[in-house]
This record gives C-alpha cells, structure tokens and sequence, in this order.
C-alpha cells in the first residue's frame, strides 16, 4: 500500500495584529511583520508612563491618570490614501493610535520610516503604510517635561529613549537596565554586597499604610490569592476611588483586620 503524503512542516510565524491597541508600537499599527523584542520596549515605555502618571505631583487628578495613548482607531481599518483636511486632522489627533503616538513623539524622519517600514517598496502592504504615515500633518516632539513635570531627568530620559518611533533607535531591554534610572534595581543573580534591595524602590505611589509614598515590598506577588482575597483587595481599590461607599463587613479588609 502506499503511503500517506507527508505533513508539511508548520513553520512558526508573527502575527501582524495584535488586541493591545493602546500598547501596540508604530510598527505594528503599520502591519510589519518582521517586528522584534523592540515592540515590547514600547509596551513597557507606555506603562511606564502609566505608572509616572500615579505620582500626583505629575497627575493631580484621578482622571488624569491613564494610558498614554488611549486610540478609539487603527490602520488599517481606515487608511487615509490622501492628506487629512484640517478638519480630519483635528479629528484624527484625539482619536487615531498614530496620531495619539506622533503628537508625543514627533513626525519621523526619512530614515525613521526605513528603518520602520521594511520589506519591498512596491509591495501593497508598504504602500499603504507610507500614505498612512504621509497623511498626518508634520508636528515636533512633545517635551516630557510638561507631561510629568515632577519626574527626574533621569526618568524622562529613559521613557524617551523606550518611545522611540523607529524600533532601531529604542533601547533594548539589556540597555533598559542599566539605564542610570533603574541603577537601585537589582536583577536577578546580580545581588552583591552593598546593592540596593529590590524592596528599598520608591514608586512614588499613594499609599494609606506609609504616608504619601510607597515603598515595597510589593507583598501581592509573592501571596497566595483565594477568590476571596482577590475580591478583598479590589474592593479596597475601588474604595481609593469611591470613600463614599458604605462598609461591606463580609469583604471590607479593613474589617476583617480589626477582628484579628
């Protein structure tokens, strides 16, 4: 009898697409499929702002503390194939994930775009990606400084160097850190004598235990969560929010470390 025709080796491939929208590098939203480690670095450098946005000296306002790039659209569900009018470029600047991420970032340069938009010229995919990134109206970097004024030079100098557009020119995770600004952060087998410990970081966060500041450790990552535990802790978080709402004695944690 014969034999059965062989199975064609699957060969492992990225995807183009991927559900974090408001985390999503410039090179994904232009559907390049040859992305690298280096979208991560720009998936850390947006929470990184996040967590700069928690200090309140940076966001006085619980409001004002959010994602960095909260896009409500994305190419390429709705590429522009000519130059915005202005009336669709002031749209597009409050609501378009590219537009969001150029008005913090700046317009790319010529060899910013190589370096971002690979593959053929003439392919469709690069075609499109280049008319989409040549309808947006040229714009300057936004300075740092005015976002989270309360951040060290330090701070802002390692978020600029991880939101950068072309995925060449970010810093890899192995330069993330040793960036000066995580200098007291100790890394996995590289605690020594006279190194700072990992529970000795200032997140500059509100915090009801310690003052105004918080400093770890960050007991959460190394306890065993229960649903129950799990439904305490958010309840308490959403009580930072909402002081106005009433007790809850079965879930409140305040109360269960009062009959203890």
């Amino acid at each position: 009898a014969a034999l059965p025709p062989a199975i064609p080796r699957m060969e492992r491939s990225l995807t183009c697409h991927v559900a974090t929208r408001w985390y999503r590098a410039p090179e994904l939203i232009l559907l390049q499929g040859d992305y690298t480690a280096a979208v991560d670095v720009w998936s850390a450098g947006c929470v990184t702002a996040e967590l700069f946005r928690m200090m309140p000296e940076n966001a006085p306002s619980v409001a004002q503390r959010g994602p960095l790039f909260p896009g409500q659209g994305c190419f390429p569900l709705s590429p522009q194939a000519s130059p915005l009018s202005d009336t669709q470029a002031e749209e597009a600047a409050s609501s378009d994930q590219l537009a969001l991420i150029l008005n913090l970032v700046g317009s790319p340069d010529d060899e910013e775009v190589e370096e971002t938009v690979r593959g053929p010229e003439c392919s469709a995919v690069a075609k499109a990606a280049m008319n989409y990134l040549r309808s947006f109206p040229g714009r300057a970097a936004t300075d740092l400084r005015e976002l989270f004024p309360a951040s060290s030079q330090a701070a802002l100098d390692l978020l600029g160097r991880l939101l950068r557009f072309s995925p060449a020119r970010r810093l890899t995770v192995e330069e993330a850190l040793e960036h000066p600004f995580l200098a007291g952060v100790v890394r996995g087998g590289d605690r020594g004598a006279g190194a700072a410990a990992a529970e000795d970081i200032d997140f500059g966060c509100d915090s009801e235990a310690v003052g105004s500041r918080m400093v770890g450790p960050l007991d959460f990552e190394s306890e065993e969560l229960s649903v129950t535990r799990l439904r305490q802790l958010l309840l308490r978080e959403i009580r930072r929010f909402h002081p106005e709402m009433p007790p809850d004695p079965e879930w409140d944690l305040d109360a269960e470390h009062a009959e203890d």
